[in-house]
């Protein structure tokens, strides 16, 4: 009885750990997207720019 509950404990802790670093993962990703994004804006700005001259 008592490995099955070690068992439990041991497998809710490992899932816990999982997800924590697939949030981190995730937030890295939308980092990453986030600054791509700021990018495209500033390069579409500087064509509008362009376009007007």
């Amino acid at each position: 009885m008592n490995m099955y509950i070690f068992i439990l404990i041991f497998t809710i802790f490992v899932i816990a750990l999982f997800i924590t670093w697939l949030k981190g993962y995730l937030d890295d990703i939308k980092d990453q997207n986030q600054k791509i994004i700021d990018l495209l804006e500033k390069k579409v700005r500087e064509c509008d720019q362009q376009d007007k001259d």
